[in-house]
């Protein structure tokens, strides 16, 4: 199977954070916390985020970000790879 990469864009508009998935065109309210984390983390490396962010947020409110974020991931790509199959893609 392919491997599906999300695209994404985030940014503060009026102190509002958002996320813009590019390849759904969803686009998610996010607190500021997720807002940083998405600089680090890549769906693959929560200790890069927790060595990252030691000292800046809790561990606990680190892991409930990391697996809202996983969460995400895995129903934007299951999203994707429905919409493959519809079309008559195949097998992402």
């Amino acid at each position: 199977m392919a491997e599906i990469k999300p695209m994404i864009h985030k940014y503060c508009q009026n102190g509002t954070y958002m996320l813009l998935d590019v390849n759904s065109g969803i686009i998610n309210v996010i607190d500021k916390m997720t807002y940083d984390v998405l600089d680090v983390y890549d769906g693959t490396n929560k200790d890069a985020v927790y060595q990252a962010f030691a000292g800046t947020y809790d561990k606990k409110d680190l892991d409930e970000t990391l697996g809202e974020l996983d969460e995400l991931i895995d129903a934007l790509v299951t999203a994707d790879q429905a919409e493959k199959l519809k079309n008559g893609g195949g097998e992402p």
